[in-house]
């Protein structure tokens, strides 16, 4: 209840406003001065504290939608204290009951007397039990670490216990697998359609790809990629709309040795003609309809996949010296 308002001890109503409160902690902020900020801050916005939050809602552009979907309420009224204030001697009052709901998915309810009680009420449809217990777990820890040091760093702060953490980091997501070093990433594809040759690769529309498919029209396409003199440090253009048939000359580019520059069907055709002429591309993968809206460079061979005829290559992977050193591709951005 705002004490400066006239007769406000003789109104009855419930006396509260929600209010949205934006908190923006660094890492490499302390504890203390963290704590001070946030107290400071909300000193300051108690100048609006009378503002609707219909309005805010309104302000910010959300059209009425909600600005948060959690609720944290503080309760520091000492109700059966104050009742026993000027109450006739020997009567006394015990601990007021209530029972209270919000419209919030969750909420937070702090409640001050001579220690803290937290009570957390939340909407079935929006969490599970074990959530919100998960939820209240984290709470403790942090609170419990904060009273440890003010000095500390908000990122030194845990909220997983001992427990929790080294199922995350060791059972879930054990770090010890090696990385092989030596493999190039279309060598590591081709593991993969060896181990699982029928296992889904890709789907794009109503096209559903295994890696064996994939693996193998790859192979095709690198093997005619080599007899044009695609090798390791060759650059080679790939102007085409997304697809499976875009993936596959990624990948066929790879396999061959050479390094892919991706060019946009949708950029004008001189950014796509300078950057053919500025990569040196020695091929150009296309499609005819992309072909039609380009200006090639006269040393650059283009191939118009979707005119082109491969059953005759071998589906086998070629081979090639090509080693994780060399080239993968060259990307022209915006800049």
């Amino acid at each position: 209840r705002p004490a400066d308002l006239p007769g406000i001890e003789q109104q009855i109503g419930l006396f509260i406003n929600t209010l949205p409160v934006i908190a923006s902690p660094r890492a490499e902020q302390s504890l203390d001065s963290w704590l001070q900020a946030v107290q400071a801050q909300n000193l300051a916005l108690r100048e609006f504290e009378h503002t609707a939050l219909l309005d805010i809602q309104r302000w910010a552009g959300q059209g009425g939608e909600a600005l948060f979907d959690s609720l944290l309420v503080f309760e520091n009224y000492p109700i059966a204290q104050a009742l026993e204030q000027g109450a006739p001697d020997g009567l006394r009052f015990g601990p007021a009951l209530t029972q209270e709901q919000t419209s919030y998915p969750l909420t937070l309810l702090v409640g001050l007397d001579r220690q803290l009680s937290v009570h957390m009420s939340y909407q079935q449809a929006s969490f599970s039990a074990a959530t919100v217990e998960r939820l209240a777990t984290h709470l403790v820890q942090l609170l419990g670490q904060m009273t440890d040091s003010g000095e500390r760093c908000l990122g030194e702060l845990s909220m997983l216990e001992f427990d929790e953490h080294q199922r995350l980091t060791h059972d879930w997501n054990p770090v010890d697998a090696p990385f092989e070093q030596a493999l190039c990433i279309h060598q590591m594809i081709a593991r993969q359609a060896e181990a699982t040759p029928d296992a889904l690769a890709v789907t794009f529309a109503n096209t559903r790809l295994s890696y064996s498919e994939v693996d193998g029209r790859a192979n095709r396409l690198a093997h005619k990629l080599i007899e044009m003199g695609v090798g390791p440090e060759v650059r080679v253009g790939v102007a085409m709309p997304r697809s499976e048939h875009l993936l596959i000359a990624l990948l066929a580019v790879l396999k061959a040795g050479g390094a892919y520059v991706p060019l946009d069907p949708d950029y004008p055709a001189e950014r796509v003609a300078y950057m053919l002429d500025d990569s040196r591309a020695r091929v150009l993968l296309t499609e005819q309809s992309v072909a039609a809206t380009l200006s090639v460079p006269a040393e650059t061979a283009v191939l118009m996949l979707d005119q082109l005829d491969l059953a005759h290559y071998p589906l086998s992977a070629p081979r090639t010296t090509v080693t994780p050193d060399n080239l993968a591709y060259v990307i022209y951005t915006s800049g």
